[in-house]
């Protein structure tokens, strides 16, 4: 589907430690998928639940080109949430 939550479309990533849960509480916190990808891992982790190790793995994600183009593409290719 091209039409999804922030929740779902973060879940389907695959952000290593980030389940449903985590997708969840992420999306609540930052509303918007370039917030989340900006954020530090100190701003990360002031999300409830999320520790050091999965505040870690977020920025980590988010940091690496190859999968902001990924999102990007999606973008493009019309998913929205």
């Amino acid at each position: 589907s091209k039409q999804t939550t922030l929740a779902r479309f973060l879940y389907a990533l695959g952000i290593r430690d980030v389940g449903e849960a985590t997708a969840h509480a992420l999306a609540a916190h930052f509303r918007d998928v370039d917030a989340l990808a900006r954020a530090s891992v100190e701003e990360i982790m002031e999300v409830p639940d999320v520790g050091p190790v999965v505040a870690e793995s977020v920025s980590r994600f988010f940091q690496q080109e190859h999968n902001m183009e990924v999102v990007s593409a999606l973008r493009a290719a019309g998913v929205t949430w």
